[in-house]
């Protein structure tokens, strides 16, 4: 179980991480083709950077929390609702504090620190429930699902490189084009890295997709 989990988390986390990324060099060419400069000059990008940023919570959030309430006895759905009472206490403070000084930025950041609380307390939990039943050797694993040393130095290149080539060559004219192919190419170098060098997350998804469809599994080694 704790090996799923943590291959889920993985998968999750990666690919949110590349929306996030490719999102702040990405955002105004989006809606610079979607609805020309009246969409692209305003508020519009900073607000989709925002939420692609906001999508990183989500996802993991989504994953562990999902597991925690499987894990739950109804009792503990039953006192988890209060904690969910007091998360809603935490959104409303911060929405009224973060709107005050961002605007419509500072809401979706509100959303961001009410995932965030809820995450901890789903992460805790799932931590608290493989030491109770005394698989404590398991419980390292679910630490291994964040994105390697080269993922994230790559990735990181990407976002400095696209942003540079926001900067130069978006949004105009047949610039954005020249814009959208050097994200290709970034795109392209971030997926060849995961193929290279997290190959064990990859064998890691395909046999945990394998294992609904049949016992045939692929050896995999260890994940970093």
């Amino acid at each position: 179980a704790a090996t799923t989990l943590q291959t889920l988390l993985a998968f999750v986390v990666h690919v949110s991480l590349v929306i996030a990324v490719f999102a702040q060099a990405y955002s105004s060419a989006a809606l610079h083709i979607y609805g020309g400069s009246v969409l692209s000059e305003g508020e519009g990008p900073l607000l989709l950077r925002t939420y692609a940023a906001y999508i990183v919570f989500l996802a993991f959030n989504g994953v562990t929390e999902c597991f925690m309430f499987a894990c739950m006895t109804n009792d503990e759905v039953n006192r988890h609702n209060f904690w969910m009472i007091g998360f809603s206490g935490v959104f409303l403070l911060a929405a009224w504090q973060l709107t005050t000084y961002l605007g419509s930025v500072g809401f979706i950041l509100a959303n961001c620190v009410n995932i965030f609380t809820r995450s901890s307390r789903s992460f805790y939990f799932i931590a608290k429930f493989f030491r109770e039943k005394d698989n404590a050797t398991l419980s390292p694993l679910l630490w291994g699902f964040g994105p390697s040393i080269t993922f994230s130095v790559v990735l990181s290149a990407a976002l400095v490189v696209t942003k540079l080539s926001e900067g130069w060559l978006c949004c105009t004219g047949t610039k954005i084009a020249m814009h959208i192919g050097v994200g290709a190419i970034m795109f392209a170098a971030v997926g060849l890295v995961v193929y290279v060098k997290d190959r064990a997350f990859l064998v890691a998804m395909l046999n945990l997709y394998r294992g609904r469809r049949g016992p045939e599994q692929i050896p995999a080694p260890k994940m970093e």
